[in-house]
């Protein structure tokens, strides 16, 4: 596996994802009135303000993985599934750098966190 591939990936998914987290909370400060408005007004900004700083939390949170990919790398682990030592296959990676997790694993935990819809 090229590791200094998904490195140079990786860090640039930082610079980006470092830079729209900072850009989004500060959107998120300025969507806030100077003047009083009418209560429409208000929860419009209310609204826009909380979508914006759940994009930042994303942001954050993404950004966080990516930073933990990167330490793999430089532990030796990178590319190594965390619940049982196994290779993430390289078309995970691509898609998703930052993975943790081989897909099944990565399906049990969205299983058992509820985050993920069970197929019919």
């Amino acid at each position: 596996m090229n590791v200094e591939k998904y490195r140079d990936m990786l860090l640039a998914l930082e610079r980006t994802l470092a830079a729209r987290a900072v850009h989004q909370r500060d959107t998120a400060s300025e969507q806030r009135p100077d003047s009083p408005g009418d209560i429409g007004d208000a929860s419009l900004a209310d609204e826009a303000e909380s979508e914006t700083f759940t994009e930042a939390e994303l942001a954050t949170a993404t950004l966080q993985d990516v930073r933990d990919a990167l330490q793999r790398i430089e532990a030796g682990t990178y590319g190594q599934c965390e619940e049982d030592g196994e290779p993430i296959p390289q078309a995970r990676l691509d898609a998703v750098p930052w993975a943790r997790f081989c897909v099944r694993h990565q399906a049990d935990l969205e299983d058992a966190s509820g985050l993920r819809t069970p197929t019919l």
